[in-house]
């Protein structure tokens, strides 16, 4: 059962579906996490790449996060987000596209979004990325997206992956926190 740790959705209990192929951020991580992002989170604009449930996006608009897209390729998992926004009570500053996070043309698509809805400072301060594991998308993903026009100079890339895994940035990004968690490694990267 996968449940908001905090804010004003505290207790809330998210559907995560019966596909195993949705593997939800476990609570003692999404906790950890979090923690280290707390200064960072109130009125960010956030980007959920990889959504599953929309756990961590959700996570965030609960604990004060201004806006959030959630962006997945599978159509349980569209599903699943629109109903735990609903749950939530976050329809009006929510956002789910059904796209695959490892193609160019989803960061096309998401900046035709903003413009549509004349957001003040286009693009997006927090990004979480929780990739199946091992498949390298989690690095294809960062590629498209640090080459697209959507990060804030203030942005925040977060990156779960398994715990032997390590993607790289350009230079002018440093990883800022890196924790392990069993099989799962949580990597905050910020610009230098």
């Amino acid at each position: 059962m996968v449940k908001i740790s905090a804010g004003s959705c505290k207790g809330r209990t998210l559907v995560t579906g019966s596909n195993q192929r949705i593997r939800p951020t476990t609570g003692r991580v999404k906790e950890a996490l979090f923690s280290m992002l707390a200064p960072r989170i109130n009125k960010a604009k956030v980007l959920d790449l990889f959504s599953g449930s929309g756990n961590l996006g959700l996570e965030a608009l609960s604990r004060g996060a201004e806006s959030a897209f959630f962006i997945d390729n599978h159509r349980e998992s569209i599903s699943l987000i629109h109903e735990n926004i609903k749950r939530c009570g976050f329809t009006s500053n929510s956002t789910v596209l059904s796209g695959s996070a490892t193609q160019e043309k989803l960061y096309k698509t998401i900046d035709k979004q903003l413009n549509k809805k004349e957001c003040k400072n286009r693009g997006f301060n927090l990004v979480f990325l929780d990739p199946p594991y091992g498949k390298g998308m989690a690095q294809t993903a960062i590629n498209h997206l640090i080459a697209s026009s959507l990060l804030l100079a203030d942005g925040v890339i977060v990156t779960e992956e398994a715990n032997n895994v390590m993607v790289s940035l350009p230079i002018d990004w440093t990883l800022w926190q890196s924790r392990g968690y069993s099989e799962t490694r949580i990597n905050i990267w910020t610009r230098s």
